[in-house]
């Protein structure tokens, strides 16, 4: 009885683990890296994007639901990564990137009404990474390195701070978070 429940056991986790499986997207060019800093340059994206004044769990949830074919379509949209969040941002937004076979035409309508398809411009950005969970307390702190590090090095910066999160909840290890912000 015991082996039934260890099988079953591992046969949930396996599944649990690769039905939320996300695909990583180096969607940047390195320019440079100064101390843990790396400078970095990004096209133009495309993102489904969700304003909320209630927790990330409902932002995610709705977000999910389009990409999982709550949209006009029924079209299941791949899960990419990073899962954005903007930290300056008065009301809570979190953006799914949309993957690169997509146009702003060609993705479909999303049901709910709460979600925005944007385009985000080319950028050059600064990013600092850290490793985990994400917490307010290891944000806030990566956040003030970052600041200090573009300021030691007289580097201007918009008062416009994102979370990127790579991985899964479901991932314990070798998590990878970074905190950016976009330079003048």
């Amino acid at each position: 009885m015991i082996r039934y429940i260890f099988l079953a056991i591992a046969i949930l986790t396996t599944y649990v683990l690769f039905s939320f499986s996300v695909s990583k997207t180096e969607n940047y060019n390195i320019i440079r890296t100064i101390d843990s800093v790396e400078i970095r340059q990004y096209p133009a994206l495309i993102y489904a994007s969700h304003f909320s004044q209630s927790g990330n769990n409902s932002q995610f949830r709705v977000l999910a639901n389009y990409i999982f074919g709550g949209n006009d379509k029924n079209e299941q949209i791949g899960m990419t990564s990073p899962v954005n969040m903007r930290l300056s941002s008065k009301n809570k937004e979190m953006m799914f990137l949309m993957p690169e076979r997509y146009q702003i035409e060609s993705l479909p309508t999303p049901n709910s009404k709460e979600i925005d398809i944007i385009k985000m411009d080319s950028r050059i950005v600064a990013a600092i990474r850290f490793s985990g969970y994400s917490n307010s307390t290891k944000v806030k702190r990566k956040k003030q390195e970052l600041v200090d590090t573009l300021e030691k090095y007289d580097i201007e910066y918009y008062d416009e701070f994102e979370l990127l999160v790579y991985d899964s909840p479901y991932k314990v290890l070798n998590r990878r978070n970074e905190v950016i912000v976009i330079l003048k």
